[in-house]
């Protein structure tokens, strides 16, 4: 597994690579600040390793979706989660 954090100027963003048998798997994970809040972005690619799994991966590529906005959803609600119990620890501290 490597795992690079990419020097993009105003851009915070890390990446993850890791190589398996069925190829070579790589997620990007940049934050980008608005007026109206920060986005995350995330870009997840794989490089099939042989013809195999190149077939595997587009007969079933719909699926992977679904696999990641799980995931995905659960960590936007650990953040949701983490900021409010850190906006009600500040509260707590300036009274």
């Amino acid at each position: 597994m490597i795992y690079k954090h990419l020097d993009r100027g105003a851009c915070p963003c890390s990446s993850l690579e890791t190589e398996t048998k069925e190829g070579i798997s790589k997620t990007e994970y940049t934050l980008t600040e608005h007026d109206e809040g920060t986005v995350f972005t995330v870009e997840v690619s794989l490089i099939p390793s042989n013809w195999y799994y190149k077939l595997m991966n587009n007969m079933f590529k719909w699926s992977f979706k679904y696999v990641y906005d799980d995931q995905f959803n659960n960590f936007i609600e650990y953040v949701y989660n983490h900021e409010y119990k850190i906006d009600e620890d500040q509260s707590k501290t300036s009274h």
